[in-house]
């Protein structure tokens, strides 16, 4: 992103922060979409960078998320959505379609943007969960560890108060025998 200029489209509030106080660009800043994301959360986003590459406001749409692979597995994705890229192997295949092929596109295209983007506020909420459990399990182990350790030290000081009681009572014991 160095020497260029980005224009962002955030969602979340940990990635508007983010980006806001490096003094990027946004577009728009989605910060309530929540734990539990609707699938028409995704289209409103999408519906926004569509426009704004159809009106020149953007060269390329590119999608970064934390894609979850599993709870201690997670990267970073970029995808790059617009505009699309051509195959590398041509197809010698010819398809009819009914209606035209670029009504069928202009219709399939967008859903599947939108499905793209779902798929990744649900992965990056996904990572996010693996992660704080992830913190939670070692803040556990490491809680249990430290009672354990005092556990120990509490034991110790009070087999040290009985043993110091222990002798002042046979010290007494043995002053009043005298």
């Amino acid at each position: 992103m160095e020497g260029k200029k980005v224009k962002l489209l955030t969602v979340g509030e940990k990635a508007r922060s983010y980006f806001v106080r490096r003094g990027y660009d946004t577009i728009a800043e989605y910060v309530e979409v929540g734990d539990y994301p609707v699938y028409w959360d995704a289209v409103d986003i999408m519906k926004h960078a569509i426009d704004a590459y159809k009106n020149g406001e953007v060269r390329n749409v590119k999608l970064i998320y934390t894609k979850f692979y599993s709870p201690v597995k997670q990267e970073v994705e970029v995808l790059r959505l617009l505009p699309l890229e051509k195959p590398m192997e041509k197809v010698n295949r010819e398809f009819e379609f009914e209606p035209r092929a670029s009504k069928v596109l202009d219709y399939i295209f967008p859903k599947y943007l939108n499905n793209m983007l779902y798929f990744a506020i649900l992965s990056s909420i996904a990572s996010e969960y693996a992660m704080r459990m992830s913190a939670m399990d070692s803040a556990t182990k490491n809680a249990q560890e430290l009672l354990n350790k005092l556990q120990t030290m509490y034991n110790r000081l009070r087999q040290s108060n009985i043993t110091q009681e222990i002798t002042e009572i046979v010290s007494g014991a043995e002053a009043l025998k005298e």
